[in-house]
């Protein structure tokens, strides 16, 4: 049986997302088209513990962290 294997998409988009979060990949597929490719690749994010568990309000310094180097090169090579 035929199964697409990718190679035929108009366009890809690449996203970083931070490691614990469950569902910017399925969500993103949900709302893209067909013939647009999604890869995607985890971020280390100190805003997060153990489990995925988030505090309601997220200092600053684990954001600033999370957009800089070395973290967001590593994933985007």
């Amino acid at each position: 049986m035929y199964r697409p294997d990718g190679w035929d998409v108009r366009v890809r988009v690449g996203v970083l997302v931070p490691e614990g979060d469950v569902g910017p990949e399925s969500e993103l597929r949900a709302m893209a088209p067909l013939d647009v490719g999604l890869h995607s690749a985890r971020v280390p994010f100190g805003g997060m513990r153990a489990g995925g568990v988030m505090d309601p309000t997220i200092p600053l310094a684990p954001v600033r962290s999370f957009a800089e180097p070395p973290y967001v090169d590593d994933a985007a090579e």
